[in-house]
């Protein structure tokens, strides 16, 4: 007798958003994990450099938490306007003339339709500050790593 057997789940791979995000957030641990290694300052110089380190990273991850937040506020559910046919049956527009009742409805679908077209331009813009927002965080984490690899040199 032959049992039948469940299907093993799937895994999905991950996709190449995750493995960025993951690359940015490997990165941004190491440069924080390379701040607690830096010996005494012997000058004022070495000292103002790990300030200014220090200051950069700050900036770099407040600039990751924005990010993260901002995306994870944008990839939210949206509620889109739609056409309601129950108020054309309700409003008797059916037995207006059939000039009336297209106008009418051409006229609430294309209120749907802008309505919906600015929901989506929101998004949008939301979505172009993120990847500005990335641009920052990537480019501050490499000016980073060479403060890190000058103060390590000093």
């Amino acid at each position: 007798m032959i049992l039948p057997t469940t299907p093993e789940p799937t895994v999905r791979p991950p996709s190449r958003i995750a493995k960025r995000s993951a690359f940015i957030f490997v990165l941004l641990t190491s440069i924080i994990e390379k701040a607690g290694t830096f010996n005494a300052p012997m000058d004022m110089a070495q000292f103002s450099w790990i300030v200014i380190y220090w200051i950069l990273t700050l900036v770099d991850v407040v600039t990751f938490c924005v990010l993260l937040i901002k995306l994870v506020t944008l990839l939210g559910s949206i509620s889109f306007e739609r056409l309601d046919i129950c108020d054309v049956m309700e409003n008797n527009i059916i037995e207006l003339k059939p000039k009336a009742t297209v106008k009418y409805i051409g006229a609430n679908y294309m209120r749907c339709i802008d309505s919906n077209h600015s929901i989506l331009e929101k998004k949008y813009d939301g979505f172009n500050t993120c990847v500005r927002l990335l641009v920052v965080n990537v480019v501050l984490s490499l000016i980073l790593s060479f403060v890190c690899a000058f103060i390590s040199m000093n």
